[in-house]
């Protein structure tokens, strides 16, 4: 597969990250609104992020002032096999232009090789495996 983000510069990863947190923001009013109908519930509920998730989520916002999504990507790996980071960056370098984060507290083995196989599939896109020991957050990149 080839890089669709390559020729992508600061300004171009500037205007995708507002196009998205527009969209975000008018889709979360539309969907409130339709919450509910004669008193009923339309549609089922979110998922809400673990603590964890929350936590991980609120350093990357103090570290990164825009272009930080959570559960903004899906990849198709193989046999109907999709997979969803729990937060991704979009920032240009010289190598990538997204990072994505697996946030875990436990890496079940399935996890692990769906997390192993994106890497593989999709070079362009920094996968980072994040854990809290000790309440000291833990990286680990995600090198093939």
């Amino acid at each position: 597969m080839t890089n669709p983000f390559k020729d992508w510069d600061a300004t171009k990863v500037t205007e995708h990250n507002q196009r998205v947190a527009n969209r975000k923001a008018v889709s979360k009013t539309v969907a409130s609104a339709a919450d509910l109908v004669d008193g009923k519930r339309v549609r089922q509920s979110q998922k809400q992020p673990t603590k964890l998730h929350r936590d991980w989520g609120l350093v990357l916002k103090s570290l990164h002032s825009e272009g930080v999504h959570e559960e903004a990507i899906t990849l198709k790996l193989c046999n109907g096999v999709r997979y969803c980071p729990d937060w991704v960056i979009t920032t240009c370098t010289e190598s990538y232009c997204l990072t994505a984060y697996e946030v875990k507290g436990f890496m079940r083995d399935d996890a692990r090789k769906s997390l192993l196989f994106a890497a593989k599939e999709y070079p362009w896109i920094r996968f980072v495996l994040v854990w809290r020991e000790k309440g000291e957050w833990r990286q680990q990149e995600i090198l093939l």
